[in-house]
């Protein structure tokens, strides 16, 4: 899924030039990718998505309760 995604991004911004991605997600994004690579290079078995996606989680959690909130 992630090398789908870090083929796709690429791919995406050459179609539409005008989108600008913010600055946090090209790191994240250009973290994501070098770890991905050095996983690969070690024959890690880790599942870098499944690793993060519970930290991500929490860290959405608030931000949606406090959307809720306000409604």
């Amino acid at each position: 899924m992630i090398e789908e995604f870090f083929e796709g991004l690429p791919r995406a911004l050459r179609v539409n030039p005008i989108v600008e991605v913010p600055a946090d997600v090209l790191l994240v994004t250009r973290v994501m990718g070098l770890l991905s690579g050095l996983g690969k290079a070690l024959d890690s078995r880790v599942d870098l998505l499944a690793t993060i996606m519970p930290y991500a989680q929490r860290l959405l959690a608030p931000s949606a309760g406090a959307a809720g909130a306000t409604d």
